[in-house]
């Protein structure tokens, strides 16, 4: 995540988003987080988050619905299970 945020130095900041088939046809490689516009239709927004990254650079869907609850319910199986995914060694 670092590393694209370096790599991009804030392009796209305020990029309003294109269609999947507009980044198809031009190769584009940045990372993007999907997204709905006004009129309801599928966008890729410019994002150097590290949902955004993980996606797109490792195809890695990070669920973050966990981390809203360790405050709430302490230290659970689930909790547990959600830090080492995160943060623990990747073994193949």
């Amino acid at each position: 995540m670092l590393r694209e945020q370096l790599i991009w130095l804030g392009w796209g900041q305020f990029y309003k988003g294109i269609y999947p088939w507009e980044y198809e046809k031009n190769g584009y490689s940045w990372p993007y987080l999907e997204a709905k516009n006004k009129d309801g239709e599928l966008i890729y927004k410019f994002s150097t988050a590290l949902k955004a990254v993980a996606k797109n650079r490792i195809n890695v869907e990070l669920d973050k619905t966990v981390r809203g609850k360790i405050v709430k319910v302490g230290l659970t199986p689930e909790v547990v299970q959600y830090a080492g995914l995160t943060f623990g060694p990747k073994i193949n």
